[in-house]
């Protein structure tokens, strides 16, 4: 089958367009019941180079004027365009009857979702671009997605690194460069530096922005990179040797922003301070939340050396206490094997979540002991015949019966 002409590499702006069918047919594609109709030319662009695939509506233009929503659209090695239809309703599964290969039929692309990505992928050029320059860096992996634009670079950059490109990216949004899209002939090919993620084989498509980028690249980009508006890094994070980083712009950068923007506001009123004071507030209160827990922790050490005292010299000690750390638990279980000939344990919870425990003892096997117990409880422990540690799910009335 011939390749599909790709309109959106003559004209990345124009949403509608006229086409024949030259194949259909019923198959299964990602999970779901499909119409795949290939066409002679398409303005749709296909799942490539890491982004993802245009959405959109493919109509008869006959007197049906029958219309499917268009979810994924796929590209061969030969070139060919598949555009997948779901019959996902028995209305769909009817109409699909209708399509027949030579029928003309009209396509419109959802462009508000194009423009997204159009943003986003020159965002990631002029990003790319200057990483490239400044660093010598390459982009080994690239994703557009639904939210986020991820890349891979194969050398490491620092936080001050990623903030200066960042703003460097910016400035060339602001000169609003223009974007230019063209195939080389083989001779000019020859003649041009430009970055690759892999060999390209046949004609090379090459995106150009004038002092800042020029990759090879089968997207549809901006005319300019003042219709960028925005690029802002999201997040970053050291991988496989070198850089994993995320960015948002335009339109994505924007709503992030403003997300962001809002939680400082929630932020400022629940301290009732000025946004700018936000992270010395809440500098404060983690300090005196890690204050008031040092306390509590004190606290609940002498709740629970008041319970061992109350204990006294009887044989086996079963103390019920919360909120206790394990070391604490551990040696107060530790002290109490010296002074007590039986078994001492303390139990550290509720009723409602269940006990985590610490058994332990100098005489008494605590270890045959808890098996025993497992016949009465809830009980999931192990350990040695002196110490033995684990959970119990039932309640304190009934625990204390069991050690009894």
């Amino acid at each position: 089958m011939q390749a599909t002409i790709k309109l959106y590499d003559l004209d990345a702006y124009k949403t509608k367009f006229e086409a024949e069918i030259l194949y259909v047919e019923r198959v299964e594609f990602k999970g779901k019941d499909c119409a795949a109709i290939v066409l002679d030319k398409t303005m749709f662009f296909p799942e490539e180079g890491g982004q993802y695939a245009d959405k959109g509506t493919i109509s008869l233009k006959d007197d049906l004027h029958l219309t499917f929503h268009v979810f994924d659209v796929q590209i061969d090695k030969d070139g060919v365009i598949t555009h997948y239809l779901p019959l996902d309703t028995m209305e769909n599964l009817s109409n699909c009857l209708h399509l027949k290969q030579g029928m003309k039929v009209l396509g419109e692309i959802d462009f508000a979702n194009r423009f997204l990505k159009m943003q986003n992928h020159t965002g990631e050029h002029i990003f790319s671009g200057i990483v490239h320059s400044l660093k010598g860096h390459e982009n080994v992996g690239f994703h557009l997605g639904d939210d986020l634009v991820q890349m891979d670079y194969n050398g490491k950059l620092t936080s001050d690194e990623i903030n200066d490109i960042e703003k460097k990216a910016n400035e060339a949004v602001y000169k609003n460069i223009s974007v230019k899209c063209y195939y080389p002939s083989e001779d000019e090919l020859s003649k041009i530096e430009y970055r690759s993620k892999k060999e390209i084989k046949g004609a090379v498509r090459v995106v150009e922005i004038p002092g800042v980028d020029t990759c090879a690249c089968c997207a549809p980009h901006v005319k300019t990179t003042g219709e960028i508006g925005i690029i802002k890094v999201v997040s970053f994070q050291n991988y496989k040797g070198g850089t994993r980083l995320y960015i948002l712009c335009g339109r994505r950068a924007f709503d992030f922003i403003s997300k962001m923007q809002s939680r400082e506001e929630e932020i400022s009123h629940g301290l009732k301070l000025p946004m700018e004071d936000n992270v010395k507030g809440v500098e404060k209160l983690f300090y005196e939340n890690n204050s008031l827990k040092s306390q509590l922790v004190e606290a609940k050490k002498a709740l629970l050396n008041y319970e061992i005292e109350k204990a006294g010299s009887s044989e086996n000690v079963i103390i019920f206490t919360e909120g206790q750390e394990n070391i604490t638990i551990r040696n107060a279980v530790n002290s109490l094997m010296e002074s007590h000939s039986g078994f001492s344990i303390i139990l550290n919870g509720n009723d409602a979540d269940g006990y985590s425990f610490i058994m332990g003892s100098k005489n008494v096997d605590v270890k045959a002991f808890g098996e025993n117990l497992k016949s009465k409880l809830e009980l999931k422990c192990g350990g040695t015949k002196e110490m033995i540690q684990g959970h119990i799910g039932n309640n304190e009335e009934a625990i204390r019966v069991a050690l009894s």
